[in-house]
C-alpha cells in the first residue's frame, strides 16, 4: 500500500514537470509582422509599403481628405472627383492626365462630361443631364484641373479649391515639378472652361 502511494505521488510530480504554462501576451512587444508599433497607432499600409498612422496619413494615395473614407462602410477614394464614394452605388469617373478627353470625346478640362440620357457631352451647371440644374462645384474644378495639360503639366494638385467670388474662379495649390524661387503656384479654373497656372511670385527674382 505504501509503495502504491509513493508511486502515485511520483507520477503526479512527473506530470507537473512536463506541463508547460500557456503563453500569455508579450508585454512590451506590440509590433506586428511588419514592425509597425500598434501602441503608437501605427499599422501596415500595403499600398505605400510602410507603417503609418491612418489619422495622420491616408493609406491610399495622397489627395486631400482621403483619410476620411470609411473602408468598413465600403467607401474608397475617387481621384477624379476628390471625394469618397461607394463602388457598389456609384462610379468614379476616369481621368487620364495629359489626355483630357474621355471615352466619349468629352473634354474634361473644360468641364464637359458625358450625359447618357441625352447622349451628348455637356456641362451640368449650364445644362442639366437629368433633374434640376446645379452650380459648378469644387469637384468639377478639381476634375478640370487634373485633366488640364496647362496645370497637370506643371505639377501636382496639393489642396482643396478656394473659390474667388469676384473673378468666379477656383484656385488650387500646385506643387511644381520645377519650383521657382519665391513662387507659390496655383491652378486657376474658371466656369468658362479655361485653366491656367498663376505662379503668385513675390519679391525679386534671382538672376539665372
Amino acid at each position: 500500500m505504501k509503495f502504491l502511494a509513493l508511486f502515485a505521488a511520483a507520477l503526479v510530480l512527473l506530470t507537473m514537470g512536463c506541463t508547460q504554462p500557456s503563453p500569455g501576451p508579450i508585454v512590451g512587444n506590440d509590433s506586428d509582422a511588419h514592425g509597425c508599433k500598434a501602441s503608437a497607432g501605427y499599422s501596415w499600409c500595403e499600398a505605400k509599403q510602410k507603417c503609418l498612422r491612418p489619422f495622420e496619413e491616408a493609406c491610399q494615395g495622397n489627395g486631400p481628405n482621403q483619410g476620411n473614407c470609411s473602408a468598413s462602410a465600403g467607401e474608397t477614394w475617387c481621384e477624379s472627383t476628390q471625394k469618397c464614394f461607394m463602388p457598389a452605388n456609384e462610379k468614379c469617373p476616369q481621368i487620364l492626365v495629359g489626355n483630357d478627353s474621355d471615352v466619349h470625346g468629352c473634354k474634361i478640362s473644360t468641364g464637359y462630361a458625358w450625359c447618357e440620357q441625352k447622349q451628348k457631352c455637356l456641362r451640368e451647371w449650364e445644362e442639366t443631364c437629368d433633374g434640376e440644374a446645379r452650380n459648378m462645384t469644387d469637384s468639377d474644378a478639381i476634375r478640370m484641373a487634373i485633366a488640364s495639360p496647362e496645370c497637370s503639366g506643371v505639377g501636382k494638385l496639393t489642396g482643396l479649391p478656394a473659390y474667388n467670388e469676384n473673378t468666379q474662379t477656383w484656385w488650387i495649390d500646385l506643387m511644381p515639378d520645377a519650383p521657382k524661387a519665391g513662387c507659390n503656384p496655383a491652378c486657376v479654373v474658371s466656369k468658362n472652361g479655361t485653366s491656367e497656372v498663376n505662379w503668385r511670385c513675390t519679391g525679386a527674382i534671382p538672376p539665372q
